[in-house]
C-alpha cells in the first residue's frame, strides 16, 4: 500500500490518526470496551457499546500536552496515563 493510501485511511476529517487500538478503560470496578486514538493534539478514549455509555461510559479527550508522565506494559499490556491537573 502506498504511502499516501496509507495516510488517507488514517486521516478523519483534518485529523490524523498515528496509532489506535482497541481497549479497555477503567473506572473503578468496572471496564468499558472502547478504542484509543493517539493524533498530534490528543490521545482520545471513545466507549465502543451502548451499553457501557449507558453505565457512564464517556468519551475522554487529553491533550498531549496536559500529560506529565506514561507508563505502559506489564502482563496485561497496561497503560498508565498522568496529566496535569
Amino acid at each position: 500500500m502506498s504511502d499516501e493510501a496509507l495516510t488517507a485511511r488514517s486521516t478523519i476529517g483534518k485529523r490524523q490518526i498515528l496509532s489506535s487500538d482497541n481497549c479497555l478503560f477503567y473506572r473503578g470496578r468496572l471496564a468499558h470496551p472502547g478504542r484509543l486514538e493517539l493524533d498530534a493534539d490528543a490521545l482520545t478514549f471513545t466507549p465502543t457499546r451502548m451499553l457501557d455509555r449507558v453505565a457512564g461510559a464517556e468519551d475522554v479527550y487529553i491533550p498531549v500536552a496536559a500529560i506529565t508522565e506514561l507508563a505502559a506494559g506489564g502482563i496485561h499490556h497496561n497503560m498508565d496515563v498522568s496529566v496535569e491537573q
